[in-house]
């Protein structure tokens, strides 16, 4: 059918072409530059989980030192009242009061593991969010990649 077309249109063509590529190379670069910030937040967002995690653990063993050291002082008490029979009324508000320290005490390390199980909860969200940061940066540099393999197309074509 028809003529070719001259060989100015054909420059003009490939003139538009490589500008069109180079938008989707600025395009691709944008696109790097937005993952590269998800990933540095996602980064940010894991650290903080894990020190959360690591706070939340570290107050859950002093809990548990506080527990066992009202057990202690409860089971010194008992004794005492054994021993001390002619005191037996003031044993008992003594052993009522430890007790009283150690259902606290328990409580607050009942609560401080709470706490650690709600930590180690937040680590499987921490392997969730490390596992983004790993797409992320897989997307990244996929983009990486593609953007290079433009350049290489582009300048072949100049």
């Amino acid at each position: 059918g028809r003529p070719p077309p001259p060989a100015g249109d054909a420059g003009g063509q490939l003139r538009g072409e490589v500008l069109s590529l180079r938008r989707q190379l600025a395009d691709a670069h944008d696109a790097s530059e937005r993952l590269m910030g998800e990933v540095a937040s996602l980064a940010n967002r894991l650290e903080e989980a894990c020190r959360e995690r690591d706070e939340a653990r570290r107050a859950s063993t002093r809990a548990e030192e506080r527990a066992s050291e009202a057990r202690e002082e409860s089971e010194r008490l008992a004794g005492r009242i054994s021993e001390m029979t002619d005191l037996a009324c003031k044993a008992a508000r003594e052993t009522s009061d430890a007790q009283g320290a150690l259902e606290r005490a328990e409580a607050a390390a009942a609560a401080e593991r709470a706490r650690a199980e709600r930590a180690e909860a937040e680590v499987g969200e921490c392997d969730a969010l490390r596992e983004a940061c790993v797409d992320a940066c897989r997307a990244v540099r996929e983009c990486e990649a593609a953007s290079k393999a433009e350049r290489a197309r582009l300048e072949r074509l100049l």
